[in-house]
């Protein structure tokens, strides 16, 4: 819905159903086991900044593509969050930290 009522959907000629799949996809790709990074703290990101878009009026001034841009980063920001900390990470040499030696889940998501 926020993408429809910023009328992105529209300007961007963005599918229904393709959009709506498109959420599902990265709702299916949060880990519903992890307490706080999890895909209600990513909708809850998203509907804040929708709500400072339209109630500030940056909508305007910001324009259409960083609008759609800031929407998607909102949702997409903790993907695959594993619910650990970099530390952790390291401490117990996870695939994760040896795939990425630093900034571990800022590099994997």
């Amino acid at each position: 819905r926020m993408f429809h009522d910023l009328d992105l959907t529209k300007r961007f000629n963005l599918d229904h159903s393709t959009m709506c799949r498109w959420i599902l996809t990265v709702k299916k790709n949060y880990r519903p086991e992890v307490l706080y990074h999890n895909w209600r703290h990513a909708f809850n990101v998203a509907q804040v900044m929708f709500s400072s878009l339209v109630n500030s009026g940056w909508w305007e001034g910001l324009g259409p593509i960083t609008c759609l841009g800031l929407l998607v980063a909102c949702l997409c920001h903790d993907l695959d969050h594993r619910g650990t900390n970099n530390s952790y990470q390291m401490a117990t040499n996870s695939p994760l930290a040896k795939l990425y030696s630093t900034s571990t889940l800022e590099r994997h998501h």
